[in-house]
C-alpha cells in the first residue's frame, strides 16, 4: 500500500498505521526499503501469536516495539497519530452511523467494489450537503 501510495501522491514523511495492522516485520521492511518513518501503537502483549513462534517474536520485536513506543511518546508522534482519529477514524463512523452501513450485501469483488463506490458517493454527498446549510 505504502508502494502505492509513493506511484500515486509521492513519498509520505510518516505511516500512521491501526495497532491491528501491527506487523514487526513488514513495518521494518517498509522503513527499509522507502525511508519513511512508521508509527504503530505496539500490542499490550504476544499472547495472539502461536507458541512456536513467540521466542522468535519476542527476541525480534521487542527493540522495535520499544523504538514506537519512544515515537508515540514524543510530541510530534502524539500529534501525529491524534490525527488519525479526526480525519481516518470520523469517516468510518459516519458511515456505520449516520448511513447505516455495517456490511456489504452483494458478494464478489467486483460487486463490493460498487458497493463501496456508492457508500462512499453518499457520503461524500452528506458532507457536501451539511457544508452549504
Amino acid at each position: 500500500m505504502v508502494e502505492a501510495v509513493i506511484q500515486n501522491v509521492g513519498a509520505p514523511t510518516h505511516v500512521l498505521v491501526d495497532t491491528d495492522y501491527e506487523n514487526v516485520f513488514q513495518l521494518a521492511s517498509v522503513e527499509a526499503a522507502t525511508g519513511i518513518t512508521v508509527l504503530c501503537p505496539p500490542r499490550r502483549s504476544d499472547d495472539a501469536k502461536p507458541q512456536a513462534k513467540q521466542k522468535r517474536w519476542r527476541r525480534v520485536s521487542k527493540a522495535y516495539r520499544e523504538q514506537m513506543r519512544q515515537r508515540l511518546s514524543t510530541v510530534a508522534g502524539k500529534t501525529m497519530y491524534r490525527l488519525r482519529q479526526c480525519t481516518v477514524e470520523s469517516g468510518f463512523g459516519i458511515i456505520k452511523a449516520a448511513l447505516g452501513f455495517r456490511g456489504f450485501r452483494l458478494r464478489g469483488l467486483e460487486n463490493v467494489r460498487t458497493e463501496w463506490s456508492l457508500i462512499s458517493l453518499a457520503f461524500n454527498c452528506r458532507r457536501l450537503a451539511l457544508r452549504r446549510s
